[in-house]
């Protein structure tokens, strides 16, 4: 075997290892994670990448039948804020215009050894935007244009009909 062939195989032998360590690390890892398998839940609202137009938005899902027994409690975190629990109907009040993300998660215990480890796993991310409707502003501004208007032509009007005035007076009291 000459010296490039020796290197060669001493490099893939090389590549092999420690692409098997990295994935070998990878899912081990993920499995100490995430011990539970994830669910999927049914979330009705809100929903992804939506707009809505008020800053009161309705959480509501459910949670597939055979996995209720996993999970103690449901909570979710709205924009990285503290989490809160919800039993799957909450409502989200006051939010600002502009984008939001939301996670479920669920809140569960599982035994590592002798030790009682709590566990929120992420089950669903929202992402939806708030963005208030402006037709009202709209509306305003029309109204306001249109009075605008009106009111311009009645002075208009009654500044041609007081000079029509004013000539007729003066000629009527010179004769």
């Amino acid at each position: 075997m000459t010296m490039q062939n020796k290197t060669f195989l001493i490099v893939i032998v090389i590549s092999v290892l420690l692409a098997s360590s990295a994935l070998g690390e990878h899912f081990i890892g993920t499995v100490l994670a995430n011990p539970l398998p994830g669910p999927n839940l049914n979330v009705t609202s809100p929903q992804d990448n939506k707009i809505y137009s008020s800053n009161n938005i309705q959480l509501d899902f459910t949670v597939l039948p055979n996995i209720d027994e996993k999970y103690t409690s449901f909570s979710y975190i709205l924009d990285g804020q503290q989490p809160q629990e919800t039993d799957g109907s909450t409502i989200l009040t006051g939010l600002s215009e502009g984008s939001h993300t939301l996670q479920i998660h669920g809140n569960t215990t599982y035994m590592d050894g002798d030790s009682v480890v709590e566990y929120s796993p992420v089950l669903a991310i929202i992402h939806f935007s708030i963005a208030y409707s402006t037709s009202w502003i709209v509306l305003t501004i029309v109204t306001v244009a249109a009075f605008s208007m009106i009111l311009l032509v009645f002075v208009i009007k009654r500044r041609q009909l007081l000079r029509a005035g004013k000539g007729k007076k003066t000629s009527l009291l010179c004769s």
